[in-house]
């Protein structure tokens, strides 16, 4: 028998068996002993019965919360990602074949400000290098089965600044460097923070 504290759960329908060990219930500063009246699985249940009867506020709550911890919701996909890769990127295959349209949308934008972001003036040389860096990514992945990108190391669409489609902001990533960059840049053209672990 244990002969840590315990205590039960005021839940007359509780299905765990009383009484538990203190862990088993949640803590709260206006309960007794700082914990919750009622066990974790019983609040759990609760939480699910409401939770499916007021959707409307449960996503309103969600929202705020998002809106104001944004480095947390940043954390957390950042884990649920690293944790579900596979059904990660399933989801989003699913979702690229059942919309079409919207891909194609997202490819078209891209590519007009991929020409946007082309400094008028380039010379034939410097267009030929744009060209062979992108070759030179279809060569690596070819030869090292390991996807890679070209990535710009000012993002043509950053958060606070926008950079150029030119050889001299071109780089070769693999395609896990890339996603761990994303859109981020450091306001140094020597963008390597994104490399370090936060």
């Amino acid at each position: 028998m244990s002969t840590n504290p315990t205590k039960s759960c005021t839940n007359t329908n509780c299905t765990q068996i009383n009484p538990q060990e203190l862990n088993q219930f949640r803590k709260n500063k206006n309960g007794k002993n700082g914990l919750n009246a009622q066990c974790k699985a019983c609040c759990k249940i609760s939480y699910d019965l409401w939770r499916k009867a007021n959707p409307e506020k449960r996503n309103e709550s969600n929202a705020v919360w998002r809106k104001a911890n944004p480095d947390q919701v940043k954390v957390g996909k950042a884990r649920y990602y690293k944790s579900n890769t596979r059904k990660v990127k399933a989801k989003a295959l699913l979702w690229q074949k059942n919309n079409p349209g919207k891909v194609n949308a997202k490819g078209i934008r891209r590519h007009i400000k991929k020409l946007e972001a082309t400094l008028p003036g380039l010379t034939e040389i410097q267009l030929l290098e744009i060209r062979a860096i992108y070759i030179d990514a279809a060569r690596l992945t070819k030869e090292t089965g390991i996807p890679h990108h070209v990535d710009h190391i000012v993002p043509l669409q950053g958060k606070n600044v926008s950079g150029l489609h030119v050889p001299w902001n071109l780089q070769i990533l693999t395609v896990s460097e890339n996603n761990k960059k994303s859109n981020k840049f450091d306001l140094t053209y020597e963008n390597e923070s994104w490399r370090l672990d936060p």
